[in-house]
């Protein structure tokens, strides 16, 4: 999923570099998201 040598060591392994297919993953890392309810009452009373 990591690039691990040359100019770009680090970053994300990418499927294209312009015409050329690499084999890699994707150009840029997964993102991922937590939502949270703001609690505006107390659920324990």
């Amino acid at each position: 999923m990591i690039e691990t040598q040359g100019r770009y060591a680090g970053y994300p392994k990418r499927t294209w570099n312009g015409d050329q297919f690499r084999g890699g993953y994707s150009d840029h890392f997964p993102v991922a998201l937590i939502f949270k309810p703001k609690m505006t009452e107390n659920p324990l009373k």
